[in-house]
């Protein structure tokens, strides 16, 4: 995946989960597409390293994995593998 492939996402809520790895901090981050706020309440919760520069209201790129098109023989080696719905990859800074 490219970051062409990105889609903005607004941050909602960010939860500390209190694991932390050197400047990097583990959150669950609750967000929503940019370009559906105000049409539909869809909203996403996932796992980020990010935690500790996100706020609520921050603008985020990450990639939407519900929309992406798999390969089944790539899968199905891996039963039980479970993707998050979005993988948060970088804060958008204005």
């Amino acid at each position: 995946m490219t970051l062409r492939m990105a889609t903005e996402y607004t941050v909602l809520d960010v939860e500390l989960t209190g694991r932390a790895s050197g400047r990097l901090q583990q959150a669950e981050v609750t967000v929503a597409r940019t370009r559906d706020l105000g049409r539909n309440d869809e909203r996403f919760t996932t796992m980020t390293h990010l935690g500790n520069i996100l706020q609520a209201g921050d603008a985020v790129m990450g990639y939407d994995l519900t929309t992406a098109v798999w390969n089944d023989a790539e899968t199905k080696e891996w039963p039980k593998l479970q993707l998050p719905d979005v993988v948060i990859i970088k804060k958008v800074y204005p």
